[in-house]
């Protein structure tokens, strides 16, 4: 069951739906036994009154019935009708219908109200009977009154109702079984259709899950497509980190290959130089692709990781006269690892330390939408069409400058891989203004 979502959703309703109607069968019979009992008794008690009516008494105290009950029945032996009048003194009466049978004496007690018996009739079956002691005019002693009748007829119609009833609650059980299996179905027909997209996605039919869903699916979706979306950024990521590290290593390769080539020169050093640089270039993107941390929802204070970098920067560019200015508040939070925001702000503030003439301005913001990062420097600058073309990997503007030119690029992809982005433009002071934006991470109420 535990497999099977439907399963115990149907099992569940299956036995609320079979215990409430034994319980309301249960109920009703009760009720219609308690109603059909008070219904004849009634008519019992009518039969009782009239019995009392024909008793007369004579002018020596001595009682006496004058009119019988006028049913029939009372004639017929063994008809399951039966009256009895009997007094303390050994006198009775009785219908025709007890023959030479009797109805249970009567106990000696003063006059009082009706009491209901189930006694067996003379011919074993059990009777339904009302007995009181009744005062007559000029007679000391009370006479005991009894009417007794069958209770087949109230037994068959008590199980005539019960027949009924439970045929009815077996329909409406039946009824209540195939409506919830249908409402199962049909409440979890969008997680396999989900189901079905999510087969697609992984087959490669599809890059996402389209469609519309119910509400209280459509944020699984939404997260689902969100997973997707970062996978994907992941792959192009490595697939760019792949392009970057061939075009990086390609520039050391054509070196050593012009200088072995090279007869009667010391190449040794040469290589040895270029061999350095590609392990550097190596272990580089061998620690980007591990420090890959987009969605890992850590938080990382921004003004630490700028203050450790901006003392570099400044030891880096002391000889120059570079200032680096800072201003950021204390609860400006990165959203990822500390690893990439290192590498974010350290391609970003070593470019702007490069091209700076005097200075580099660093700004933090955060608000309830995200957070903004602003580094500029008064260097040259660039055009908007070098602004366009500065992320792609490997484009440099100037050749003499070291570097890979693959700083901003790579900027450019950590940044995406955080639904973030990178923006270049024209600084107040002349130089280039980059800035960084990083959304905040939506927060769902449970």
């Amino acid at each position: 069951m535990s497999g099977s979502l439907s399963h115990r959703l149907i099992l569940a309703a299956c036995a609320w739906v079979i215990a409430l109607t034994v319980l309301g069968g249960l109920v009703l019979t009760f009720a219609f036994q308690r109603a059909a009992t008070a219904s004849f008794d009634v008519a019992l008690n009518d039969q009782l009154r009239e019995l009392v009516a024909g008793l007369t008494t004579a002018g020596a105290g001595q009682w006496q019935l004058s009119q019988p009950p006028g049913d029939s029945r009372y004639g017929d032996i063994y008809s399951g009708r039966y009256w009895q009048v009997e007094d303390q003194e050994g006198r009775r009466e009785r219908s025709r219908s007890l023959w030479d049978s009797r109805l249970a004496t009567c106990p000696a007690g003063p006059a009082g109200g009706p009491e209901w018996l189930s006694p067996e009739g003379p011919d074993g079956r059990p009777l339904r009977a009302i007995r009181q002691r009744i005062a007559l005019p000029r007679r000391t002693q009370p006479v005991c009154v009894q009417v007794a009748v069958s209770r087949a007829a109230l037994d068959a119609e008590i199980a005539q109702f019960t027949r009924t009833l439970v045929l009815a609650l077996a329909v409406l059980a039946g009824g209540l079984l195939v409506a919830v299996w249908l409402q199962v179905s049909f409440g979890l027909r969008p997680l396999r259709r989900l189901a079905g997209q999510v087969r697609a996605v992984r087959e490669g039919r599809a890059d996402r899950i389209d469609g519309r869903h119910p509400v209280e699916i459509q944020p699984v979706v939404d997260e689902l497509d969100a997973v997707l979306a970062h996978n994907r950024r992941l792959v192009e990521r490595a697939r760019s980190s792949s392009a970057d590290l061939a075009h990086a290593l390609k520039t050391p390769l054509s070196v050593m290959a012009a200088e072995v080539q090279r007869p009667g020169e010391d190449w040794r050093g040469t290589v040895d130089r270029q061999l350095q640089r590609m392990q550097a270039l190596v272990q580089r993107h061998l620690g980007r692709a591990a420090v890959v941390g987009a969605g890992s929802g850590r938080r990382t204070p921004v003004r630490p990781v700028l203050e450790d970098l901006l003392g570099a920067m400044r030891r880096i560019h002391a000889a120059r006269g570079i200032a680096f200015h800072c201003t950021a508040g204390d609860d400006a939070v990165f959203i990822g690892e500390r690893e990439d925001l290192e590498e974010l702000l350290g391609n970003l503030l070593d470019n702007a330390g490069k091209w700076a003439r005097s200075r580099v301005d660093v700004e933090v913001a955060q608000d309830r939408d995200g957070l903004r990062i602003r580094i500029g420097d008064d260097g040259p600058g660039l055009t908007p069409a070098q602004r366009e073309a500065a992320t792609e990997r490997g484009r440099r503007f100037d050749e003499r400058a070291p570097g890979s030119g693959l700083g901003l690029g790579i900027v450019d992809d950590i940044a995406g891989s955080y639904d973030g982005h990178l923006r270049l433009d024209a600084g107040a002071s002349g130089g280039l203004l980059a800035e960084l934006w990083f959304p905040m991470p939506a927060t769902n109420a449970a």
